[in-house]
């Protein structure tokens, strides 16, 4: 036979039965939660890695590129200070005309950071420091870079090309005779014009190399956690 309850046992059920929903809901709250944490965790380490192994690649075409602009510093250095009368073919003159106009050819790999934005939301980087380190990299820092470098091959193509090759001077083989190039102030003209230039790209890559090297480190160290 059905037994009616009392007032105090349906208080107590229905508290019951409030209570197994609001854990239920709570449970299925804090298991979405720990779900989307953990696949934005895996996400991250996915994007940090691929940032990692594009910055490896990078460091080492900016070190092979510095590397050029101060031979071709040293070439330039040395034509500037070079006295076509004292010697007029020294054989230095050969050497150094392998890197006197020489430039980099740095190719940056953005693979990781195109596919970090391609996700609409770059804040799926934890790290707050990382993040704006990874941004300025890649958005400031190496933009300047590829600028500085168009702008270095388009004076060699419009002005250095030019007044070599008319002087039947060839870029190709280093022929010509240079001790008459010294009579003309037009060439003293370009020698500091693209030493000028040389610096100014070192001043832009040494500093991207050093936050490249600082960024590589932060994101291993971010893995290691």
């Amino acid at each position: 036979m059905f037994k009616k309850l009392f007032p105090r046992q349906k208080i107590l059920t229905f508290l019951f039965e409030v209570l197994v929903i609001f854990s239920g809901i709570t449970l299925s709250f804090v298991f979405d939660k720990w779900k989307q944490n953990r696949d934005n965790e895996d996400k991250q380490t996915f994007y940090l890695q691929s940032i990692q192994e594009d910055l490896e690649d990078d460091i080492k075409e900016l070190e092979a590129d510095i590397s050029v602009y101060e031979q071709s510093i040293k070439a330039l250095q040395f034509y500037t200070r070079y006295n076509a009368q004292k010697n007029p073919h020294p054989d230095s003159l050969v050497y150094y005309y392998a890197y006197l106009y020489r430039s980099g050819n740095i190719f940056i790999n953005t693979a990781g950071f195109d596919a970090l934005k391609s996700t609409g939301s770059m804040t799926i980087i934890s790290d707050k420091q990382i993040l704006k380190q990874i941004i300025k990299i890649y958005q400031n820092d190496f933009p300047k870079v590829n600028y500085w470098n168009g702008q270095f091959v388009e004076l060699k193509r419009a002005i250095v090309l030019p007044f070599f090759t008319k002087r039947e001077i060839f870029l190709r083989n280093g022929e010509g005779n240079f001790s008459k190039l010294y009579q003309e102030a037009e060439f003293y003209n370009i020698l500091y014009t693209v030493l000028n230039y040389n610096k100014i790209i070192l001043n832009i890559y040494k500093p991207t190399l050093e936050n490249c090297r600082k960024l590589h480190q932060q994101v291993g160290n971010k893995l290691k956690e």
